[in-house]
């Protein structure tokens, strides 16, 4: 009974599972090293058919991310696997209650602790927001309190049924994954950026808040912005959020129930957290020098393909970055172009959005005067540096981005799919930055002209998406002119 229940031979499944985002979570045993662990399986039901590789390709990037974090709120991956055709992540086991417990049981909560436990989220978000892993379900359930009054985020697992920009092919325009109250606008359009979890914490915040008779003015309107329609008119970032929450920390009260230690060792876990939000963006350790016997950048290129098809990422960037200044020193500009693009590739599957921009931008001027703007290469690079914008929620640059090559494509006088994406993707930000009436025409232009490249059932669900935010604003602007 018990062998039957292993996974890998090594984790002993010992309850039923919970149902999370993108699998089952079994609390297991870890017979190898003697601990309890999270094991998280991915859904039988979520496999099969074409989006089977995709979708696997994502969950082992959650896992990857994840790990990546190296945060103390965000649970430690230990393991990933397959076992007999089951794709599984091995996980810290997390005691504690969610914020969701905490304020069905207590309410009001004390304003000390709103502001200790906004401040916890920030120092995540901050540091996954680095790593371009947009949590999507940021929620009072994905929220856990633990017994010293330290805060885990966890079930990152919505990222990867959206993943980055709007080119999503697991999560369809209008139809998001997670709880919709806490869901940015903009996810209708199926764009996720590090404000829409911002959003979120705002509708967090709003919920600790209730039930305050007299909430202090300084969170009520800090909520207020990060709950703002447009992205852009939210805080820049989780950390700018976390110095506007820093100075309003206080002595924290007894949670009774729920933190059982001494909050003067709350408060110096907290204060650990404080490190990664002025460490979180790494600078990439310099490129070794390639070992083993001289070879040419087509045969770098083949290793680092390899190791980027197994998933070894890091591997692979080396021996792409090692190649590039090889080849730089030797003047060879042929070969620093064909390294660049695949570097630049290499980033853009691996989910490292920040380090893409740069890389996609270095592709392009490598190869620029080699072949047209307007050619597939080039338009394919392009886009990625877009949609990497997107994912890092620069979403003017991205729209620029977006806007130059759809021009070089009409003075071209070139209809093609890359500028059909191009053409959706930029409309879809034109809604997300409030301008849906634009938007709409711009949609409605591209189902009139009927290229074989438009996908009717996304262009339709696309101006669904737009049509619904619109009505949502306009129900908001009826209600502000009625106060």
């Amino acid at each position: 009974m018990i062998s039957s229940a292993l996974v890998a031979g090594r984790y002993e499944l010992i309850d039923d599972p919970l149902r999370g985002s993108m699998g089952e979570v079994y609390r297991a045993y870890d017979t190898h090293l003697d601990r309890e662990v999270a094991v998280k399986v991915i859904h039988r039901d979520l496999l099969g058919g074409d989006l089977e590789t995709e979708l696997v390709r994502r969950f082992r990037r959650e896992a990857r991310l994840t790990a990546k974090a190296a945060h103390p709120g965000v649970p430690a991956v230990y393991d990933v696997g397959v076992d007999r055709d089951r794709h599984y992540v091995v996980m810290e086991l997390i005691h504690g209650a969610t914020l969701r417990d905490l304020l069905d049981e207590l309410q009001p909560l004390p304003i000390a602790w709103v502001t200790f436990i906004a401040a916890q989220i920030c120092a995540v978000l901050a540091r996954t927001h680095e790593l371009a892993l947009i949590h999507r379900d940021l929620k009072p359930d994905n929220v856990m309190i633990c017994a010293d009054g330290t805060v885990k985020v966890i079930d990152f697992g919505v990222a990867i049924l959206a993943d980055a920009g709007p080119s999503s092919r697991l999560t369809p325009v209008g139809a998001t994954a997670g709880d919709t109250r806490y869901q940015a606008p903009e996810r209708l359009l199926g764009i996720a950026t590090p404000q829409s979890d911002l959003f979120s914490l705002g509708r967090v915040i709003q919920d600790m808040l209730r039930d305050h008779v007299d909430a202090p003015a300084e969170h009520v309107m800090l909520s207020g912005e990060l709950t703002r329609r447009q992205p852009e008119l939210r805080p820049g970032n989780a950390t700018e959020v976390f110095h506007r929450l820093e100075p309003l920390l206080g002595a924290l009260p007894p949670l009774p129930g729920f933190v059982t230690r001494r909050q003067e060792r709350s408060l110096r876990l907290y204060e650990q957290t404080l490190p990664f939000l002025s460490n979180a963006v790494t600078a990439r350790k310099a490129p070794a020098a390639p070992s083993g016997p001289e070879t040419g950048p087509r045969q770098h290129r083949v290793r680092a393909e390899k190791y980027a098809d197994a998933g070894q990422f890091g591997r692979a960037l080396r021996i792409l970055e090692s190649a590039i200044e090889l080849a730089d020193r030797q003047h060879d500009q042929a070969a620093v172009a064909d390294l660049r693009r695949d570097l630049a590739a290499v980033l853009v599957r691996s989910g490292d959005s920040r380090q893409a921009v740069d890389a996609c931008g270095k592709a392009v001027d490598a190869i620029a005067g080699r072949i047209a703007a307007t050619h597939p290469a080039m338009a394919a690079l392009r886009l990625a540096k877009a949609r990497s914008h997107v994912a890092i929620g620069e979403i003017p640059e991205a729209c620029a981005t977006y806007q130059a090559l759809i021009d070089d494509f009409a003075a071209a006088g070139l209809v093609l799919p890359e500028a059909v994406e191009a053409r959706m993707e930029s409309a879809a930000l034109l809604a997300v930055q409030g301008e849906v009436a634009r938007a709409v025409a711009l949609v409605n232009l591209l189902i009139k002209e009927s290229h074989p490249a438009v996908d009717p059932a996304r262009a339709n669900g696309l101006l669904a998406a737009m049509r619904e935010l619109m009505h949502d604003a306009e129900v908001q602007a009826s209600r502000s002119d009625g106060c």
